[in-house]
């Protein structure tokens, strides 16, 4: 049985030091124990009877009471029979011996069971996500957090079976990575189901192993391949950026539908340094790509640093390869993650007259098939900052599949402006007010 107290109040104009001590009644378990509470004095002049009254009570159930904490020994004398008491863990009671009223053995009062705590999942709290350009400007703040939430969903995607991959490299360069098994499998959980090449066959070069590699490429990638890989791309397979050092990366899908990753490293590359940023993006690419080869379309520049009709914006290409690989390196840390997503002191670098008009003439189709295919050095950086910016707005509204909806659709001759269109249900034109607002907002607020 619950215990039940009960502390009145002090009458007012009496100080809380005035308290007489009186005896009370507590039932707690079936056992009347005494306890002690403090009463203010009401008055001086108590009644007589009720003295007398309290005093012989007390006295009677003194006779009864066995503190609840008390020591309890098997065969010793109790009061009443039928009362109980419990200690250390095990109930006793009075019953009757002969003549003699003794406690009984006690008995062990089992435990419950521990119920075991619900194991927790993952869960995403309920916050405005964007979920179409009608309400992303709205919603432009959850941008990035529904980014990142969809990349941590990812990461605990089932495991996949991956393709064969093959795995070439200099007599003089370092291992970059230890695994680039484990960073394919991270690409291919952010697309589940996507279709893959029939072999991955990777190559890493550093500027020392620049001719041994390309002549080990050449015989293992076939003439007619090296011959695609350069009427796609304007330049080489192997390569370096500069005469005395090699950072870059590259991919294209072979005639039989192998894909071909080439990995330069710069001469300073540690014994497995590397963090797989080049790896998923490369793997990404090849991805993009293979839909081209699904597809029979051939996708040649338009000349050097113009890539072909077919192919999405190069801000786009390049936007959603830098998304993926800081994504997924980030897919566990979400603040780390944000601070990627802080565009202003990359904008005031990239573009230092950066305003809203622009955004809104950057954005402008016109450039389709002028600006928005240059690759070369001059609108690097202002596409890769508009690019990933994009990209992330793309993402949080319909997920990652659109970083390769675009070379789907495309793939098959459509537009950029009808895959934009079959992708978000709106046109280029209907949107473009909504990404002019939302991407200056990010730069002026810097989220």
């Amino acid at each position: 049985m619950d215990s039940i107290d009960l502390d009145p109040q002090p009458i007012l104009g009496i100080g809380s030091d005035k308290y007489q001590i009186l005896n009370r009644f507590r039932m707690d378990l079936g056992v009347i124990t005494l306890v002690i509470v403090r009463y203010p004095i009401y008055s001086l002049q108590m009644n007589k009877r009720l003295i007398t009254f309290l005093s012989i009570l007390s006295l009677f159930v003194s006779t009864l009471l066995v503190p609840a904490n008390a020591a309890i020994k098997v065969g010793a004398k109790c009061n009443k029979a039928g009362i109980t008491s419990v200690t250390a863990g095990k109930t006793f009671k009075c019953v009757k011996s002969g003549k003699k009223l003794v406690w009984s053995k006690g008995v062990s009062i089992s435990k419950p069971k521990a119920v075991p705590s619900p194991k927790k999942t993952a869960a995403f709290p309920e916050v405005p996500v964007p979920t179409s350009f009608a309400d992303l400007y709205e919603k432009r703040e959850w941008i990035a957090y529904s980014v990142w939430s969809k990349f941590n969903k990812a990461a605990s995607q089932p495991s996949v079976t991956l393709p064969t991959i093959e795995i070439y490299k200099g007599s003089n360069t370092p291992n970059n990575v230890k695994d680039p098994k484990s960073f394919l499998k991270q690409v291919v959980q952010l697309f589940p189901g996507v279709t893959l090449p029939k072999k991955f066959v990777v190559f890493y070069w550093n500027q020392k192993d620049l001719d041994e590699v390309t002549k080990v490429a050449l015989s293992i990638v076939g003439a007619a391949n090296i011959q695609k890989n350069f009427d796609e791309t304007s330049g080489p397979f192997v390569r370096c950026n500069n005469s005395t050092d090699c950072n870059v990366g590259g991919a294209f899908i072979g005639i039989d539908g192998t894909a071909y990753i080439g990995i330069g490293l710069p001469d300073n590359q540690n014994e497995n340094g590397g963090n797989g940023g080049v790896e998923k993006v490369e793997f990404y690419h090849a991805l993009q790509l293979f839909n081209y080869h699904s597809n029979s379309l051939p996708i040649p520049s338009q000349g050097r640093n113009l890539q072909s009709v077919h192919l999405p914006p190069f801000w786009l290409n390049l936007g959603a390869e830098n998304l993926v690989s800081t994504g997924l390196a980030n897919s566990q840390n979400i603040d780390r993650f944000r601070q990627g997503t802080k565009y202003k002191s990359w904008t005031d670098q990239v573009v230092p007259n950066f305003s809203k008009d622009w955004v809104n003439d950057y954005l402008d189709i016109k450039y389709l098939n002028t600006n928005w295919k240059d690759s070369s050095f001059a609108t690097y950086r202002p596409h890769a900052l508009m690019g990933q910016q994009l990209s992330e707005i793309f993402m949080a509204i319909k997920g990652p599949s659109v970083l390769l909806d675009f070379h789907e659709q495309m793939s098959k001759k459509a537009s950029f402006t009808d895959a934009f269109k079959e992708i978000f249900g709106v046109t280029w034109e209907e949107a473009k007010p909504e990404l002019v607002k939302v991407i200056y907002d990010r730069y002026l607020n810097n989220y």
